[in-house]
């Protein structure tokens, strides 16, 4: 089961690598994976995403 933090916005670790899968198919999350990509998301028309996941493994 993957483990949430208590934030205003989540990040979720999923705890197997099925799970990580399984979290790129999700449309609410994105992979956290540098800081300046997520803040020129909206540079780049994206709209912010709810949650955040990492990879734990």
């Amino acid at each position: 089961m993957m483990a949430e933090t208590e934030l205003d916005e989540r990040l979720l670790v999923p705890q197997s690598l099925e799970e990580a899968l399984l979290l790129l198919s999700v449309p609410y999350a994105a992979p956290l994976a540098g800081a300046t990509w997520l803040m020129r998301a909206p540079l780049r028309g994206e709209a912010r995403r709810r949650a955040m996941w990492r990879w734990a493994g």
